[in-house]
């Protein structure tokens, strides 16, 4: 079975994911630290606003790549994205769209919209799953051999890859709508009426247009097992296990591959009777995993203090 390792060598992204506190984004940057040390072009995005990446490194990562490791022949670089300031940025750029499409008598009526959207259901996931669909269209293979996000806790991801599908379907819908206002636009003017054409509708086709094809070539390069993988992280309790399954399924439902489970902070054997204990009760809950889900399960092994640089990572990673 395949270790996280080859998973970071024979795929081009990798999403990590999984209940909060499991150890995340240790995992994520111990996987691509490994893969760059063995000569890969390796970004490692953190879209959770915990700014754990930045804490885990002991260095500044923000919203533009900063270089974490670089050695012969590979290179680490670490992103974090914070789902305001992304909201933010995102709203900004709408409203810079929309202004060049309005009459100057609706500029208002644009701010109007803006603020009421800001704080809507969903619009955080929005902004940031647009960000995440831009990293993995335009960087992948380009830019970077392999791109590990390290996602926010499983509720928030589970919802995220939702999205896609959904602002296709959204997209589609309004491009629907502009085809049927053009051809009755066309038709008005074929029986000798005024023209009504808006002069920006081929702008804003292109906008949309633009936007339906990102989500959609993100769809498929989710859905290409050849090229992308999740990595289920969880340490082997009731919750964090319960909770694994079912995300798992959800991923089936999508379509999406689960590579592996990581299962971490792994007691070790030998500490003692009371050590032994929990570490049988977690060889129970590793075995309910086993036989749920369907993917090979890597055991890492609790080690002392929290790891923080490269060094700490190399040794979590020799585990992978």
């Amino acid at each position: 079975m395949p270790a996280i390792r080859d998973l970071a060598r024979d795929h081009a992204v990798l999403f990590f994911s999984g209940k909060g506190g499991v150890g995340k984004t240790t995992l994520a940057s111990a996987t691509a630290l490994a893969r760059a040390r063995d000569g890969g072009r390796v970004l490692v995005v953190s879209t959770d606003p915990a700014h754990n990446l930045g804490h885990l490194w002991d260095r500044a990562v923000g919203p533009s790549p900063v270089t974490l490791w670089e050695g012969a022949g590979g290179f680490l670089h670490g992103v974090e994205l914070d789902p305001a300031e992304i909201t933010e940025q995102h709203l900004k750029t709408v409203g810079e769209t929309m202004r060049k499409f309005v009459s100057e008598d609706l500029q208002r009526q644009v701010d109007n919209y803006l603020a009421m959207v800001r704080q809507a259901p969903g619009m955080h996931e929005s902004a940031l799953m647009e960000r995440i669909a831009k990293l993995t269209v335009n960087h992948r293979g380009e830019d970077y051999d392999l791109i590990v996000f390290d996602t926010a806790p499983t509720g928030h991801t589970e919802r995220l890859m939702h999205l896609p599908d959904m602002m296709a379907v959204y997209t589609d819908a309004l491009l629907n709508r502009r085809e049927k206002s053009a051809k009755l636009a066309e038709s008005a003017e074929a029986l000798g009426h005024k023209k009504t054409a808006n002069r920006n509708d081929n702008d804003i086709r292109a906008v949309l247009d633009r936007r339906r094809t990102l989500f959609t070539r993100f769809r498929e390069i989710l859905s290409d097992t050849s090229a992308t993988s999740f990595i289920l992280a969880l340490t082997a309790e009731r919750m964090p296990v319960l909770e694994t399954i079912d995300f798992a399924n959800s991923l089936k439902c999508l379509g999406i591959s689960v590579g592996a489970l990581a299962v971490n902070r792994r007691t070790p054997a030998g500490l003692g009777d009371r050590w032994d204990e929990r570490r049988a009760a977690e060889a129970g809950y590793i075995e309910q995993l086993s036989q749920a889900v369907s993917a090979p399960i890597v055991e890492i092994e609790m080690l002392g203090g929290e790891p923080t640089g490269a060094a700490a990572l190399e040794e979590i990673g020799s585990f992978l």
